[in-house]
C-alpha cells in the first residue's frame, strides 16, 4: 500500500514537473516560433521543387540574360507597405532555374519597373536574345494586379524571321498580385516568398516565375520585348530573366 501510494506521488511530482517546464521552459517552442518554423518551410518550398517541364531533360543549358542596362528602381524603395528590402541577392536556383538578382551594392538599379497610371515607370522595352530556347523563365512581381483590373501586359517573342509570339499576362491565369492572399500557382506560374522583416513572420511578398515554352524551338529568338498599353494601375516589375538554350 505504501509503495502505490509512493508511485502515485511519484507520478504527480513528474507530472508537475514536466507541465512546469512546458510552460516556462526556455526550449519550448511559443506561438511566433511555430510560426516561423511554418513559413520557412514556404521558403524551402522554391529551391526544393522544379517545373514538370523541366523534368524531360537530362542535361539543361541555361543562358542568364542581363537586365541591368534597363533596370530602373530599387527593392529598397519599392512601392506599397512592404518594400523588397530583404529579398534574397545573388546567384539563386529556384525550381530548378538559375537566376541572377542584382543588389544595390553591385548595380545603381536592380530591376524593370514597367508603368501604369500610378507607377513612373518603362512603357515598352526590348532586350536582344539572339538566341534558339526551349523555354523562357522570368522573375516578376505584380503591382495592383485584380480581376477588375484594365490594360494590356504582355510579353512579344520577335523571330529573326519577322515572325512573333505573344505570352498576354492576364489575371487569374498567368499573373497575381504581390499581396499575401493572392498566392496561387500553376503549371507555368510558381511563387517565391520575400520576407517583410528581418523575421520569417507574415505577411510576405509574393513573386512569381512565370514559364514560357517556345513553340518554334529551332527558330531563333531575335528578342524579347514587354508591351504595357500604361493603362489601370497594375504594373510588372521584372526581377530577373533565364533561358533554357536549344543547343
Amino acid at each position: 500500500m505504501f509503495i502505490h501510494i509512493l508511485i502515485g506521488a511519484g507520478k504527480i511530482i513528474l507530472f508537475l514537473f514536466l507541465g512546469y517546464n512546458f510552460l516556462f521552459s526556455n526550449d519550448f517552442d511559443t506561438l511566433e516560433d511555430i510560426v516561423q518554423k511554418a513559413a520557412k518551410k514556404l521558403f524551402e518550398k522554391p529551391y526544393k521543387e522544379k517545373f514538370e517541364f523541366l523534368e524531360q531533360f537530362e542535361k539543361k543549358k541555361f543562358f542568364i540574360v542581363d537586365i541591368r542596362d534597363y533596370c530602373n528602381g530599387n527593392f529598397s524603395k519599392w512601392v506599397g507597405t512592404y518594400n523588397l528590402k530583404y529579398i534574397e541577392t545573388g546567384d539563386k536556383n529556384y525550381y530548378g532555374v538559375p537566376f541572377k538578382i542584382l543588389s544595390e551594392e553591385e548595380s545603381k538599379y536592380t530591376c524593370v519597373m514597367t508603368k501604369s497610371e500610378i507607377l513612373d515607370g518603362h512603357l515598352n522595352f526590348s532586350i536582344p536574345l539572339r538566341k534558339k530556347v526551349y523555354a523562357i523563365y522570368f522573375l516578376i512581381a505584380n503591382y495592383y494586379a485584380g480581376p477588375e483590373e484594365k490594360g494590356e501586359r504582355k510579353f512579344i517573342f520577335k523571330y529573326e524571321d519577322g515572325k512573333s509570339e505573344e505570352l498576354q499576362l492576364i489575371y487569374g491565369i498567368n499573373m497575381f498580385d504581390w499581396w499575401p492572399q493572392e498566392r496561387k500557382e500553376t503549371e507555368d506560374l510558381k511563387y517565391i516568398l520575400v520576407r517583410s522583416s528581418e523575421s520569417f513572420l507574415p505577411p510576405f511578398r509574393n513573386l512569381y516565375i512565370l514559364q514560357w515554352k517556345n513553340p518554334n524551338i529551332d527558330k531563333t529568338i531575335k528578342e524579347i520585348e514587354f508591351y504595357s498599353d500604361g493603362k489601370g494601375m497594375r504594373a510588372v516589375i521584372v526581377i530577373g530573366i533565364t533561358v533554357l538554350l536549344n543547343e
